[in-house]
């Protein structure tokens, strides 16, 4: 799981790797990676020696001054550097089984009350829900990248700390584990909510990481 998030993030797992990092509207000049207390750093050229004697990446003085080298690189060639730092945490669900929940298997027709795109999501991959009233009120689906199910989870407001995401996400990987798929959950390490849902079912941190980004 750990090698496809470092060929997700166009990583080698070496300490330090230098990395050419822009395209025409998209530039990347720094990604860290930590996998079991170990850190995985690439970065261009002007950016990399001044990060080899850092020893806590993942700190807020360490991320501020990523942040600052990333943004006057990223500024000295007209792009925008993006203003919010998050760590991204990534579960491994793979193998993860449990009780049958009252989830179904969506068809993409129902109604819901969430902000997905529903239909678009089942055109992907395999998608469960709760429904109440007729409507989907969370759910929690997958879509398979390169070998690896990436998990999307989604409950409505209202709806929310009733334990509906852990019941569709259980369910997926009930219907997943029979396919022997390799699945994975990505959430902001703030999201404690989400946190809570995936370790709940059985979910396994693999890795997580910080991406520092400039867009024009």
């Amino acid at each position: 799981m750990v090698d496809y998030c470092l060929s997700f993030l166009n990583m080698e797992k070496a300490d330090f790797s230098e990395r050419i990092s822009e395209e025409e509207f998209f530039s990347e000049p720094c990604t860290i990676l930590s996998e079991n207390g170990n850190f995985y750093v690439t970065a261009v050229p002007e950016i990399l020696p001044e990060l080899k004697n850092t020893e806590d990446f993942f700190s807020d003085e360490s991320l501020g001054k990523i942040y600052n080298l990333s943004e006057k690189y990223l500024k000295d060639r007209g792009f925008t550097p993006d203003k919010h730092i998050s760590i991204i945490r990534c579960f491994d669900l793979t193998g993860v089984t449990g009780e049958k929940t009252d989830a179904v298997l969506l068809e993409g027709s129902e109604e819901d009350s969430l902000f997905s795109d529903l239909p678009y999501l089942v055109s992907k991959g395999p998608v469960f829900g709760i429904l109440k009233d007729g409507k989907v009120i969370s759910l929690a689906g997958a879509v398979l990248k390169d070998g690896v199910y990436n998990i999307h989870i989604e409950t409505a407001p209202s709806e929310r700390h009733k334990g509906y995401a852990k019941a569709c996400l259980l369910a997926l990987c009930n219907y997943l584990y029979k396919g022997n798929a390799r699945v994975l959950y990505e959430c902001r390490s703030e999201n404690t909510a989400s946190v809570k849902t995936v370790k709940g079912v059985g979910g396994t941190e693999a890795c997580r990481y910080v991406r520092f980004i400039g867009r024009k």
